[in-house]
Parts: structure tokens; sequence; C-alpha cells
């Protein structure tokens, strides 16, 4: 059924001339997967389609912004050369004509923030480039709930996900060059999936800051968290390889020192190359920081990519801090491609919006962050 829409509102004939939704302007990854998520089922149930913008500039195309970096063409600050358009990144999103779409002068339906589509032009009328903020989705478009198959919205809206960032061409070269150069180990059965991020948020009892001392939670502590969720399928952690995905060079050291009778941790390509959190915390300024993994343009994306990729195959068991946009990116992203939500877990006070987890293990979820 998802293909099926996905045919028929990103495809059809005739579809650009009569409405769409441009997709948020291209900012962080875990956010912006978030609102493109978010912008393609509210466009769907508006029954409008979904063009994406020029992603010029962004921290995981061309460093420098420019073409010719990556997808061909020469250096250019036209914001539709071949290096600045979606389809250098991603597989294309639809049969509209984007670059023709931005530069249009003429009024089309817009899906934003009223009750029924409202007539501009995104160039040309700045309330028409906004987010998606407030977007009523009551219309007579698709109930995107039936697409699933049940009530499950969460799992629509990482269908939407997985599908919009399907890696182009150009980002599986890198891909394949990530392989060659980063080899491990792929679990033919079922994994798990940890995310230790050091970076990110984290929660204080003065409230949340930013923080990147490796003391806060640290791989013994994801490990302890994922032996109950494993327990659910009926297996055992030490029998189960634990995929580890991290921005702190501490946790891949830590993860082969892990005692066999605990578990197996594989990090994932995503985990590679990254220094200590405890070495920034003291003051250190060297390697990577606050961005997840390195800031490395397109190579980041497609490490990032590739590895949730991997883990999408065979975990079925989840845990990282849902407070972080991109932890619930990567769960809602591994959902999309493997079409099964895992059994997930959060340290801190707040908790996946998870109720299939939270009634199999009798807790209750008071402060909860969404999957989807």
């Amino acid at each position: 059924a998802f293909a099926k829409e996905w045919r028929a509102r990103q495809w059809a004939a005739g579809i650009c001339d009569g409405g769409f939704v441009q997709v948020a302007a291209p900012t962080v990854l875990g956010p912006n997967a978030h609102q493109w998520a978010d912008s393609l089922t509210t466009a769907w149930a508006r029954g409008l389609s979904i063009i994406p913008r020029s992603l010029m500039g962004w921290a995981y195309g061309p460093r420098d912004g420019s073409s010719g970096r990556l997808c061909g063409g020469g250096r250019s600050q036209d914001p539709f050369a071949p290096g600045n358009r979606w389809d250098c990144l991603f597989l294309p999103l639809t049969v509209c004509d984007e670059e023709l779409r931005h530069w249009d002068k003429e009024p089309r339906p817009f899906g934003f923030a009223r009750r029924e589509p409202r007539p501009c032009s995104p160039r040309h009328n700045l309330p028409c480039n906004s987010g998606t903020m407030k977007v009523k989705r009551q219309s007579a478009g698709i109930d995107l709930r039936k697409v699933a198959g049940d009530d499950h919205l969460s799992l629509v809206r990482a269908m939407a996900m997985a599908a919009m960032l399907r890696p182009s061409r150009y980002l599986r070269r890198r891909q394949a060059v990530l392989r060659q150069s980063h080899p491990f180990p792929l679990p033919n059965a079922t994994c798990a999936l940890l995310q230790v991020r050091h970076h990110a948020r984290v929660e204080t009892s003065g409230g949340s800051k930013f923080a990147s001392a490796s003391f806060m939670v640290d791989l013994e502590d994801g490990l302890r968290d994922l032996g109950p969720l494993v327990a659910l399928a009926g297996r055992r952690l030490k029998d189960t390889p634990v995929l580890l995905l991290t921005d702190d060079g501490d946790m891949v050291r830590d993860a082969a020192l892990v005692n066999p009778e605990v578990g197996k941790v594989v990090p994932l390509p995503a985990s590679t190359g990254m220094t200590s959190s405890a070495d920034q915390f003291f003051g250190s300024r060297s390697g990577p920081h606050q961005n997840q993994i390195h800031t490395d343009g397109a190579t980041e994306l497609a490490r990032i990519l590739l590895s949730l990729d991997v883990a999408a195959r065979c975990a079925t068991a989840f845990v990282g801090d849902c407070t972080s946009n991109f932890a619930r990116f990567v769960v809602t992203y591994v959902t999309g491609v493997s079409l099964h939500i895992p059994w997930s877990f959060s340290p801190g006070r707040n908790c996946f919006s998870d109720t299939k987890t939270d009634a199999a293990l009798n807790r209750r979820c008071e402060r909860p962050c969404r999957i989807g």
C-alpha cells in the first residue's frame, strides 16, 4: 500500500501541477530526517506531493557547498548545480523538477499551515518556504494509518523516512570504499543495536545540557540495558552480537575488552576514527566533536547510512538516549528499512513511546519520546 501511494503521489503524470509540499531547508541530519518525513506524511494526508529543495551548503554534502566534489560538474554556487541537488545524495524523490518549481513565479497550491492547500510560490512568498509546524493533518487525502495495515502511524512515518533517504549511486560508491577500508563481520542472525553518544544532550539534575564526559553513560550501562530486551526474544545477550554506534573512541576501545561471557560488541563503520570524549571533556580540541561521527561531508553521511542499513538487517532491540534527535532518527530509520519496530530502551528519565515493550516488561513510560 505504501509503494502504491508512493507511485501515485510522487511519480504519476500531472502531479506537479496539483500542488506540493517542499521539504524543510537542510540543517542537521537528525532534525532534518524527522522534518522531511513529517513533510511527506503531511503532503500525502492532504492529497499533495512532496518535492525536494537545493541541498547547497548542507554539512553532509560537498564540504565547500559547491558541485564538482561529488556529483560532477564544475564549481558552482548555482543551487541546482549537479552537486547541490537532492539526487546528488539520495535517489530521486519525485517526477517533478524541483528547480523548475523553485523558480516558478506562478502561484501553486502549497500545503502548509491551513486546512486547505494555500496558493503561493516557495521562492517568492516566504510563508510557503517554512516548515510543517502546526499543519492540520485532517484532509481528504489518504489516511496514512491505514497504509501500515493497522493503527500504527509510527511505522508509516519510519517507512517515509527510509524511502526518502535511500542513498544515490554516488553515495553508494563511497559506501563501497568504506566497506573495503573498514571491514567488519556481519551478523547472520539476530543482533542488537546500541548507541552511546557522548556529544549529545544529556540529562542532569539541573536539566539538559551539552556534556561529553565518558563516565555519564558507558558501554557497560548500555549492555546492561540491552539484556532484558534481548531476553524478550528468548535469547541471551552473550549469544547476541551487539552493533555499536558511537561518537566516542573510548567506547570503541572498551568494546574490544568486553568479556565474551558478557557479550560480543562490534563497532559499526560509523564508529571508527573517533576521538576520546574524556579527552574532549578535559580540554582536548583534536578530533571530531559535537556532530555525530566525523564532519566529513558526504563521506560522513555514507558512513552513517551504511551503518544503519547493516543494523536494520538483524537488530531486534535498541538502546539509545531518546532525548537526542539523532537517536530517534536512528531507531526510526532502522524501523523503516526493516519494517519491524525493535524493543527499545532509553536511559534517564525519558523513554521511547513504545507500548509494546512497555507491556512486555511491565513498565510505565511517564515522559515519552516519540519513536517516529
